[in-house]
Formats: structure tokens, sequence, C-alpha cells
């Protein structure tokens, strides 16, 4: 666990997030499009939950999980729309409300396909369950390198809010996710590493299209 944490932490993409996040967060606007950007991800994840969890598997911590991310999309969208100089600006998950929105739910897609991809030797019902714990435990360590860093400049900035709780919900999902994997896929850290690269070059991706997307949005300012 400690070993894939510190690869993110390490990762080029990270080393320019602290920039990145303070000019976005200069910005009202932008910042509103970043925060509506985070909403759609965790809506996103909500909905590919819901998609893949089979009856069969789901327990009292799967409803809260689906449920804590829910109450993550909404949290985030409400910061985005108090932000907003019109919420008009974000009202809908679309390109033009969000901040590389696109980039951020391919980024979703891809660490889904990759680790689908680093089960394909498993031939039993319980595939599609494993693969939700194994992509929801990627996204939730990435979750776990990016968070602080944005807490850490809404902290620096003086925001008016904080995601430090959202922050202690992907942690304790995490904690879960490793548990449920120990118990279905023991060799889930081999798989996680296996996954890593494909992982990184999504966030890479995401990371550029925020990038772009601020560079378009100064532009026309």
């Amino acid at each position: 666990m400690k070993t894939i944490l510190h690869a993110m932490k390490t990762q080029e993409p990270m080393s320019g997030l602290p920039e990145l996040l303070h000019c976005i967060v200069s910005h009202r606007d932008l910042h509103a499009r970043l925060l509506n950007t985070l909403a759609r991800m965790e809506y996103v994840g909500v909905r590919k939950m819901v998609k893949a969890r089979h009856s069969d598997f789901l327990t009292v911590d799967g409803l809260q999980h689906m449920l804590e991310e829910s109450a993550h999309a909404l949290r985030l969208k409400k910061y985005a729309i108090g932000l907003a100089e019109s919420p008009g600006q974000v009202k809908t998950f679309s390109s033009e409300h969000t901040l590389g929105g696109d980039a951020g739910e391919q980024y979703l897609q891809d660490v889904d396909a990759a680790c689908a991809k680093s089960l394909e030797d498993i031939k039993n019902p319980q595939k599609t369950e494993m693969n939700y714990l194994l992509s929801s435990a990627m996204i939730e360590f990435r979750a776990e390198v990016f968070y602080p860093v944005y807490e850490a400049c809404l902290r620096e900035t003086g925001a008016s809010f904080s995601i430090s709780a959202i922050l202690k919900d992907e942690e304790r999902h995490l904690a879960q996710m490793i548990q449920s994997l120990e118990a279905h896929c023991p060799d889930w850290e081999v798989r996680c590493k296996a996954v890593q690269q494909a992982e990184a070059a999504a966030f890479s991706h995401w990371m550029k299209g925020v990038s772009e997307s601020v560079e378009h949005a100064l532009a026309v300012i």
C-alpha cells in the first residue's frame, strides 16, 4: 500500500499540481469549474458502482459507499455553485461547465478498463466484483495523494470551505476496499502495481486536460 502511494506521489504530474491548483483557486470561476469537475467525477464513480455491483455481493458497506460518494458529488456541486459568478456557469456537468471534465471522466473509464484487463485470467462469477474493488482502490489511492494537495491549497488561500471530511471518507473507503480485496483477491497488490502505469497515464491525461482548459480560459479573460 505504501509503495503504491509513494509511486503516485512522486509521479511527474504531481510535481506541478500545487502550482496548477493555486492558479485555478486564484480565479473564482475557474475554481468553480474545477469543483464541478470533481463533482462530475464523484457522480460518474457512483454511476459505475451502481452498474457494477451485483445484489449477491452488495452489503451495507457497499450501499454506504454509494451514498457517501453521492453526497460528495452534491457537496462539491454546491461549493461550485457558491463560488461561480453565476450558478448557470456550473449548471450541468458539460464540458463548458467543467474544467477538463471530459478528461476527468475518461480517467475513471481508463482506470476501470486497465483493472478489467489485469483480471482477464480470472474465471469466476466474482470477476465483476473484483474489478469494482480493484478499480475503486486505485481511484481511492489517487484521491489520497490528490485531495491533500488541494486541501493544503484551500487552507493557504483562505478558502471558505474544506474538503477534509471528503478525504476522511475516501481514506475509510480505501481501507474497506483493501479489506475486501484481501478476502476476494489475495494477490491484489500485484494487480494494483500492474495497473499503476495505465493509471498514471490516465491521471497525466486528466491534468493535461485541466491545464489546457485553464490556458484557454485565461486567454479569453
